[in-house]
């Protein structure tokens, strides 16, 4: 097992081209170190010229080592997610992940291992992630620290350790098996739409979710997830893609890091009443009853009980 002290990324890649210029402009403004490629296959002939295009964008970088794994037939998303992560920690016990829409600012990697290294032995912290969403930030005015705790899993250009990815569990069998006894009403402390989610995947109305399993793993171990106080990341592809649709009314941008110094990392592992308030109010403004969200998710709560016989 590699010591990591320059630690790899794993980027993963499919058919959208303009997206991934942006991708590979942040991550080339960030030093890294050794790169991993996961390509997805085609899922017919008219994804040929779209992968042929953002591969021809991979054989071309020169700025980093590079390992590519080009896919002859699709996977989809979350099967290529845990089949590259499972590659990558046979040699490696952490990793930084990168998907094709996400476009990080030059403080990225540096935040990612400092933060990986400062956790590395404390099995509380789960992942790390560069994305903060555009909650009030007036909450963090008199906040010391460079980052801070709370118990939701964001994919938006993240890392882990292997001791915790060896923890997630995809069989939904075993996962409804484990929220049996669990009141889901108790995990909106990760957002107001976190037991919907929960419920579609161990339902098996949703298939695929890999980080619906991974924020339910972490909900039921009661670990946490460190988060910048400082965006470090723009989604460049929320109008397409596997989670993409119409796009939200909200943005996320690049916000102005507070210090060019060390970070300065939390000395409690736990969530911030002031700050998880306004996090957790930004959730609710989403569950507005147009959208039809907040309806289902007082459904859910009302049936847990029936839903818990299934």
């Amino acid at each position: 097992m590699k010591s990591d002290s320059e630690v790899p990324v794993a980027l993963f890649v499919f058919n959208r081209s303009e997206q991934l210029i942006k991708t590979l402009e942040g991550l080339k403004k960030n030093s890294i170190s050794q790169l991993y490629v996961f390509a997805d296959g085609p899922r017919n002939e008219s994804d040929l010229e779209n992968i042929n295009n953002v591969r021809a964008l991979i054989d071309e970088i020169d700025w980093v080592k590079v390992t590519k794994i080009y896919q002859k037939e699709n996977k989809g998303l979350s099967e290529s997610i845990r089949a590259g992560l499972n590659h990558i920690f046979k040699t490696h016990d952490r990793v930084i992940v990168v998907e094709d829409d996400i476009y990080v600012n030059s403080s990225f990697y540096k935040y990612m291992k400092a933060g990986l290294e400062h956790f590395a032995n404390n099995p509380e912290v789960a992942c790390i992630t560069g994305f903060r969403y555009p909650f009030d930030r007036g909450s963090l005015k008199q906040y010391p620290y460079d980052a801070f705790f709370t118990q939701r899993f964001c994919s938006w250009g993240w890392a882990t350790w292997k001791r915790y990815w060896q923890t997630v569990e995809f069989d939904r069998e075993k996962l409804k098996k484990n929220f049996a006894s669990k009141d889901l009403s108790q995990f909106t402390k990760a957002g107001e739409d976190m037991p919907i989610m929960i419920e579609q995947i161990i339902s098996g109305v949703v298939y695929g979710g890999w980080d619906i399993n991974c924020a339910a793993t972490i909900l039921l171990n009661n670990q946490f997830v460190l988060w910048p106080v400082y965006n470090m990341v723009q989604n460049t592809g929320l109008t397409s893609g596997t989670h993409g649709g119409q796009a939200p009314s909200w943005k996320s941008r690049w916000e102005k890091p507070r210090q060019k110094g060390d970070f300065l990392f939390p000395t409690e592992i736990k969530t911030e009443a002031e700050i998880l308030s306004p996090f957790l109010a930004f959730f609710h403004s989403l569950m507005n009853p147009t959208s039809g969200l907040l309806t289902k998710f007082k459904k859910t709560v009302s049936n847990l009980k029936t839903f818990k016989r299934n």
